[in-house]
């Protein structure tokens, strides 16, 4: 949940590790790994991607190029 009057970003970072867990060390999970966490979180904030990266093992300047690559992925709120 976010409250976006003020730019506060609630992240369920339990659920996001949870979400992760079973992804660890693979980067060919990256782009179905960013759906599911975009589904948990509502977009892709810098925090999401850091979390993501470290988990798979890539760059987040490789996540960050998917992300902005694919426009169904968002780095804002919607």
């Amino acid at each position: 949940m976010s409250c976006f009057c003020c730019g506060e970003t609630n992240i369920d970072w339990a659920g996001l590790d949870e979400l992760l867990m079973p992804y660890r060390g693979q980067p060919g999970a990256l782009i179905e790994v960013l759906h599911k966490a975009q589904e948990l979180v509502g977009y892709l904030p810098k925090e999401v991607q850091i979390r993501v990266a470290d988990a798979l093992g890539v760059s987040l300047g490789e996540v960050y190029s998917v992300v902005s690559f694919y426009s169904h992925f968002s780095v804002k709120p919607k």
